[in-house]
């Protein structure tokens, strides 16, 4: 009786936080505070939840984020977007403007399918990329320049992602190609 009373508390610990985490993502995201926009965002909070309170009752292999470990995650990423914000403005305000656009393929062994989204969206969050294609471990993304290219490709925020569900370091990134037919003359 006492592991039942245990798994409910956890779970709904679980679902408080992330109420918490997805409503907090909402204000950020919008910076609209009015009761239409709040309501919006209570709905889509309590749809997410609902979605999700599903997809346990599947019995899905769930791969619960160490929260600390999300945090700062949070955190390097944004430091990530704003230095990368910073690039890219410099080579919009630059006068001749060095873009070198490129397609990239590579394979991430991320743990789980949320891993793989979560990396996928930080990428496209990211100034001068955006993830154009993510199937199975094979990602498709464009980038503005060479720079912005390597720092999709050199495995550090392949790495982070895995970080907040697995203990291990491991080996997350193979098989990078460049698609050299979009680059300028």
């Amino acid at each position: 009786m006492a592991e039942v009373a245990k798994k409910s508390k956890t779970r709904w610990r679980r679902v408080a936080t992330d109420a918490v985490v997805l409503s907090t993502m909402w204000l950020l995201l919008s910076g609209l505070f009015d009761l239409f926009h709040l309501s919006l965002g209570a709905i889509s909070v309590i749809l997410v939840l609902l979605i999700n309170r599903r997809e346990e009752m599947k019995e899905v292999d769930r791969f619960p984020i160490k929260l600390t470990r999300l945090l700062i995650y949070l955190a390097w990423l944004a430091k990530e977007m704003i230095l990368s914000a910073v690039h890219v403005a410099r080579v919009v305000i630059a006068p001749r403007m060095p873009l070198d656009p490129v397609l990239i393929r590579f394979k991430s062994k991320q743990p789980n399918d949320l891993a793989r989204v979560l990396l996928a969206n930080s990428i496209t969050l990211t100034p001068g990329t955006l993830t154009i294609d993510l199937s199975g471990d094979d990602f498709l993304v464009h980038s503005l320049t060479r720079n912005t290219a390597d720092g999709v490709t050199n495995g550090v925020m392949q790495e982070k992602v895995a970080r907040m569900f697995v203990n291990e370091p491991g080996v997350f990134i193979s098989d990078v190609e460049y698609n050299p037919e979009l680059r300028r003359s």
